[in-house]
């Protein structure tokens, strides 16, 4: 959720850091502990991330050319969505929808902390410091705390510092209008699945802070594991979410979900795919219907993903996971029924 306010409370942060260094946490009553700290793992290692990739110049292709049935089921909600599929193998990203940018929410928190912690690294802070500023940024993506959110938001320098980031490191997609509402930022599913395929590929931070933060969106908890987030026997997922109804001029729900999404064993050399959902639509559909929208994209990627693996252990050459007749049946009944 978003609403952003300008109040460092640094006393706050400060005793959050120290919990977090000894160990020990009673915070709020809520169901999260930091004496079980998330492991610090890198998944480019555990899910056989191909290591770094150029991601900026990563190949744009319509959503058809990854899964046909998926991108018909795009098409019918194209105003309402936008939806993007990042390959780290073939360095291709797929997008559907005509939704264009859309506020992040909670979404935006991984944004802040990835420049939360390159302002880190780049001032060369010491290890403590660098502690404080995880600490600060762990109950943001764990379990989506606003508070701490508004003191990343000021302790980064806000629009100032999202404008920077992306200016820095070409993400031009990315826009900040609210100096003091973090939720705004706003961008397409295909912008987002840039950045979270830079932090895969350890393009934006050091290797500890990328595995703490990948870690962080490991550690989300159950109530918010949905969408991309999704638990599922046959995969691996973690990442964040963010939503919330926009009542300024229309009653409007914001449904986002990004991560990370690997099948499970035994296929656990399968390179993880990014996958960002993005939704906007009337408020009378309630939050559900982005959930589940979400939700269903990301049963999409994990079965297409089994299918690819299985043409390629039969040794069959198929990018897709529709033929291009497949595709086109599709799309044409597709076409029939609007």
């Amino acid at each position: 959720m978003c609403l952003g306010r300008d109040n460092l409370r640094a006393s706050r942060a400060t005793f959050l850091a120290l919990i977090v260094l000894s160990g020990l946490l009673s915070f709020g009553g809520l169901p999260v502990s930091v004496a079980d700290e998330p492991p610090v793992y890198s998944p480019r290692e555990t899910l056989a991330w191909p290591g770094k990739t150029d991601v900026i110049h990563a190949r744009r292709l319509p959503l058809t050319s990854f899964d046909g049935r998926l991108a018909s089921r795009i098409y019918v909600t194209r105003e309402m969505t936008s939806v993007a599929i990042y390959d780290p193998a073939s360095n291709h990203v797929y997008s559907g929808g005509e939704a264009g940018p859309i506020a992040a929410a909670s979404l935006s928190k991984v944004l802040m902390g990835i420049i939360a912690l390159q302002q880190a690294e780049e001032r060369g802070a010491d290890e403590h410091e660098v502690n404080g500023v995880r600490a600060m940024i762990y109950p943001t993506i764990a379990y989506s705390d606003n508070e701490y959110a508004n003191d990343v938001w000021a302790m980064i320098g806000r629009q100032e510092a999202v404008a920077a980031f992306a200016e820095r490191h070409g993400l031009h997609g990315f826009s900040a209008p609210h100096p003091w509402d973090w939720g705004k930022v706003s961008a397409t599913a295909s912008d987002w699945a840039m950045l979270f395929a830079m932090l895969g590929s350890g393009d934006l931070l050091n290797d500890d802070n990328t595995a703490a933060l990948l870690a962080m969106m490991d550690s989300v908890i159950e109530e918010h594991r949905w969408g991309v987030l999704t638990r599922r026997d046959d995969a691996i997922s973690y990442g964040k979410n963010g939503w919330y109804m926009d009542e300024e001029e229309a009653v409007t729900w914001r449904v986002n979900s990004a991560g990370f999404v690997s099948v499970a064993e035994p296929d656990e050399q399968v390179t993880p795919r990014v996958v960002v959902v993005m939704t906007r639509y009337p408020g009378q559909e309630g939050m559900a219907y982005g959930v589940d929208f979400a939700t269903r994209v990301m049963a999409d990627v994990v079965n297409c993903t089994h299918t690819q693996h299985a043409r390629t252990t039969l040794r069959e050459r198929s990018e897709g996971c529709t033929t291009d007749y497949e595709t086109s049946l599709l799309m044409e009944r597709v076409q029939r029924i609007r």
